[in-house]
């Protein structure tokens, strides 16, 4: 997919969204009991995670 150009201020809100959104998926993810569901989870959060750190943003630590 080709790159999107966004200014500073639309970074920032897309980065606070992504990251609100890890902190939650963090907690599903602790919360699940279903293997598959919980895999897919952390893939989920290891994509998003990728996608912060071109945002700008440091990684958070492994779940």
């Amino acid at each position: 997919m080709d790159a999107i150009g966004l200014t500073e201020p639309e970074t920032t809100a897309l980065r606070d969204v992504v990251q609100s959104y890890l902190s939650e998926l963090h907690t599903e993810i602790s919360h699940t009991d279903d293997r598959g569901f919980k895999a897919a989870l952390r893939a989920r959060h290891e994509l998003l995670q990728t996608v912060l750190e071109k945002l700008g943003a440091p990684a958070e630590s492994s779940t």
